[in-house]
């Protein structure tokens, strides 16, 4: 199984010969009891090579790849209501560099509420943009552009994750990406 984001649910279980790989931005390990911080792993781990986590019995925190918070307690004795990790679980981490956007153009529409923060986060707070004027139905009446530079060179892969809502049935969307 790949965790790359969203929210996880209560009583995770990795039983023996379980594969979990956890995709984020950065990992702690903390105390299991008063979780106070043992180790941050983010500065071990080079991104796109898995690291393999084989702790037990402590709390592995972080923020995934689309930014969600998560945590896990790496329980190695099953009980019915508490996650589970069993010794025998392969838990690897892979570490992503995350490039978000730092403009937000709104190249055709009105903004009604809302900005580049909105569109960075999965929260239920959102741009509002009304349809602009087109020529033709060919025309996409909203037209949104976000603007981001790369940190680094070498992308070998590209994480796009999208929420969208339209008070008008049976509209597509398109997503062009650019390299400039």
């Amino acid at each position: 199984m790949t965790i790359v984001g969203g929210q996880l649910g209560a009583n995770f279980r990795a039983a023996s010969d379980s594969n979990v790989d956890i995709v984020g931005r950065s990992f702690e390990l903390r105390d299991i009891d008063d979780g106070s911080l043992i180790q941050d792993l983010t500065s071990l781990l080079v991104p796109g090579t898995p690291f393999p986590l084989a702790d037990r019995d402590v709390t592995l925190t972080g923020l995934l790849a689309d930014g969600s918070a998560f945590e896990f307690d790496l329980n190695s004795v099953f009980a019915a209501t508490q996650d589970f990790f069993s010794a025998d679980a392969e838990l690897l981490l892979n570490l992503t560099f995350v490039t978000e956007p730092s403009l937000l153009d709104v190249f055709r529409g009105t903004a009604l509420a809302g900005g580049l923060s909105e569109v960075l986060s999965s929260d239920d707070a959102r741009l509002n943009v009304v349809p602009g004027f087109t020529l033709t139905n060919l025309e996409a009446p909203v037209w949104l552009v976000l603007d981001g530079t790369l940190a680094t060179p070498g992308v070998n892969a590209l994480l796009l994750s999208v929420e969208s809502q339209s008070s008008s049935p049976g509209l597509t969307g398109t997503i062009e990406a650019f390299n400039w």
